[in-house]
Parts: C-alpha cells; sequence; structure tokens
C-alpha cells in the first residue's frame, strides 16, 4: 500500500513538473527529433563510411564526434533541469561541454565492448537496457563520470526500478502503436546507453509516405515529452527515497 501511495506522490509532481516545463520551453518537444535527425546524417553520410569503416582509428574519431553532439544535448537537458529553461548560450559550456564530452565517449567504448556479448542474448541485452536506462541523466543531471556512472545507476535502479519500469512500459506500448512492436524490439536490440536519452531509434521514413511521416512527428513529440518526464522523475527520486518520502508526506 505505501508503494502505491508513494507512486501517486511521484507522479503526481513528476507531472506538474514536466507540465511547466514544456509550457516555457515548447522547444524542447522538438529536440529528440533534431538531434535524432542529426546523428542519422552522420550515419549515412559519406563521412561515416570514411570514418567508420576504413580503420580503428576512423572508428574513434566517429564515436568523438557522436559523443560532441550528445554533449551538446545533454547541455541542453542539464540547463532545462537546473534553470528551467534552455539557455543557448550555455550550450559550449567549457566545464560542462568536456565533461560530458568524455564520460559520453566512455560509456560508448564499454558499450561496444558489452555489445560483442550481448548482440546474441537478446534477454541478455534486455536487461542490460534496462538496468542502465538513466545512465544519461546519471551523467547530466547527477554529474557522474565514468565508472561512477554506471555504478550510480545501478544503486539507483536498485531503490527506484518499479518507478522506472512504469515509465518505461508506459512510452514502450504507446511507441508500439505509433509505430510498430517489431521496431520497438529492434531499436532495443542496437541502441547503445547514450542514445536511450533520445527515445527508442528510429529512422526518417519515405517522404513520399505521409502516413509515415505523421507517425514519424507523432512519436518523436511524445518522445519530447517522455524526455522531460523521465528527466524530471529522475531528478525527484535522485534526490529521495521512499522511507524520506513516507516521513515527509511530500516531495
Amino acid at each position: 500500500m505505501d508503494i502505491l501511495k508513494d507512486l501517486k506522490l511521484v507522479y503526481s509532481k513528476t507531472v506538474q513538473i514536466s507540465k511547466d516545463l514544456i509550457i516555457k520551453n515548447p522547444i524542447v518537444l522538438f529536440l529528440p527529433m533534431i538531434f535524432t535527425l542529426i546523428l542519422n546524417y552522420l550515419e549515412s553520410s559519406s563521412l561515416s563510411g570514411l570514418l567508420f569503416y576504413n580503420s580503428l582509428l576512423g572508428s574513434l574519431i566517429y564515436a568523438l564526434i557522436y559523443s560532441a553532439i550528445m554533449s551538446i544535448y545533454f547541455s541542453v537537458l542539464s540547463d532545462l533541469v537546473y534553470f528551467g529553461r534552455i539557455k543557448i548560450q550555455n550550450i559550449f559550456n567549457t566545464r560542462n561541454f568536456s565533461n560530458y564530452l568524455f564520460n559520453i565517449y566512455f560509456v560508448v567504448f564499454v558499450y561496444s565492448w558489452v555489445s560483442l556479448f550481448s548482440s546474441n542474448f537478446y534477454l541478455l541485452g534486455l536487461i542490460l537496457y534496462i538496468v542502465f536506462n538513466p545512465i544519461a541523466e546519471s551523467i547530466y543531471i547527477k554529474d557522474k563520470q565514468y565508472i561512477e556512472s554506471f555504478t550510480y545507476t545501478l544503486n539507483f535502479m536498485k531503490e527506484n526500478i518499479l518507478h522506472w519500469l512504469i515509465l518505461l512500459i508506459v512510452y514502450g506500448i504507446l511507441s508500439s502503436l505509433i509505430l510498430s512492436p517489431n521496431a520497438i524490439i529492434e531499436s532495443i536490440s542496437k541502441q547503445d546507453y547514450i542514445n536511450i536519452s533520445l527515445g527508442f531509434k528510429t529512422y526518417l521514413p519515405s517522404l513520399n509516405n505521409t502516413d509515415n511521416l505523421i507517425r514519424y512527428i507523432i512519436f518523436y513529440l511524445l518522445t519530447g515529452v517522455y524526455i522531460v518526464f523521465r528527466a524530471s522523475l529522475f531528478n525527484i527520486l535522485s534526490k529521495s527515497t521512499l522511507r524520506k518520502r513516507k516521513y515527509m508526506g511530500s516531495i
């Protein structure tokens, strides 16, 4: 019974905070779409082919460019959480950008090695996807670095896995209704831990197919809401415990 009351308390507060952030910063709804388009272009460009397929050094450079793009995204989300608004002038804040850049690079490096062993075992990949799902928030909200970003995320999920799973399940169901269950399953099996912060990974459909394009736009508007909601939820849960919330009766 206590856990049900806590879920209601936490989710009510998260809805309130998320609504206020979106009303004040409507551009945030389009961020997942914008950054996904940028990353998709990077993956499909001739630069990607030259770097990724030709040498180990090229792969490392490609990962660095990817990390730099995601560092900008994390800087924007960090400002949204801490200041309640997006501050464009802070996007290239030297300290934040460099911290995010190398943390993201490290996480992507670790994931690339883990995926070598988990890619053929979907259940293992799914478990890792869930367990380390909020690692992006651990980086841009709690400023955890390198190995600590993994250990903090693991400890966070031990304490809050039910609260977090509900969000993932609801987003997964809604995304499946808009796109397709197969697209979501494929995304989970191929998505690195940093990319999770963009929602389920999908690609721009053919512009000749209006129905697909409309679905794509609706999906990414939903994802924009989801990204704000998970940031707000993480921020609340990381600052309190079930026992503290029960004792205080509020957040």
